[in-house]
C-alpha cells in the first residue's frame, strides 16, 4: 500500500526579548494560515523525489516571537506553510489536497494552544525557562498529533476517519477562535 502523504515539521520557534527597533525578518513566500485561504496544489512548489513512496509532503511551521514590554509579555505566534519545501506527485486529487489542508489546520490548532498557554502565564517575563518548557511541550504534542492523524486516517486513505478528523479539527479551531492571530 502506498502512503499518500507525510508531514515535515520545521521547528523554528524562538524565544527572545526582541529590540523593538530591530526589524523582524520573515520568509516572504511562506503562506500564513487563514480560515479564508485554503491550500491549492499551486502552493506545492517543492520538487518530489521520484523514489519516495509518498504522494505528497506538507511542510508547516509555528513561528513564535516573544518580547517583554514594561514587564508584560507580548507574543506573536503564526502557523505557516512552506511552499518550496512542500510537494505533491498527484496534483489532481482533491482528497489528497484535503488531507494536506488538515495537516495545516492541525498546525494552526497548536499555534493557538501555544498562544493561549503563554498569554495566560503570570509573571511570564520573569520566567523564560517556563516559557521555553511550554513551547517545547506544545511542539512535542503537535508532532504527536500529526502522527496520530496520519496513522488513524491511513494517510488520508480511510475516508470515514478523514470525516471524523475533519469534524474534530474544525471543532477545535472554533473552540480556540479567541486565540487566533488577528489579521
Amino acid at each position: 500500500m502506498l502512503f499518500i502523504t507525510h508531514l515535515s515539521f520545521i521547528f523554528s520557534w524562538f524565544l527572545s526579548f526582541e529590540n523593538p527597533a530591530k526589524p523582524v525578518v520573515t520568509v516572504a513566500d511562506e503562506i500564513s494560515w487563514k480560515a479564508s485561504r485554503r491550500l491549492t496544489w499551486e502552493d506545492f512548489k517543492g520538487k518530489a523525489n521520484a523514489q519516495d513512496p509518498l504522494h505528497a509532503l506538507t511542510a508547516t511551521n509555528i513561528d513564535m516571537k516573544a518580547k517583554c514590554d514594561n514587564g508584560e509579555l507580548k507574543v506573536k505566534i503564526e502557523s505557516t506553510f512552506a511552499p518550496h519545501e512542500s510537494w505533491s506527485k498527484n496534483k489532481k486529487s482533491e482528497r489528497l489536497l484535503f488531507h494536506e489542508q488538515l495537516h495545516f489546520d492541525i498546525t494552526e490548532i497548536y499555534a493557538r494552544r501555544l498562544f493561549k498557554e503563554l498569554t495566560s502565564l503570570k509573571n511570564a517575563c520573569d520566567n523564560s525557562e517556563q516559557l521555553n518548557k511550554i513551547a517545547t511541550r506544545v511542539f512535542d504534542e503537535w508532532k504527536k498529533q500529526e502522527d496520530i492523524y496520519d496513522k488513524e486516517t491511513n494517510h488520508g486513505l480511510d475516508q470515514e476517519k478523514m470525516k471524523v478528523w475533519a469534524d474534530k479539527v474544525n471543532a477545535e479551531l472554533k473552540s480556540l477562535e479567541a486565540y487566533a492571530d488577528k489579521d
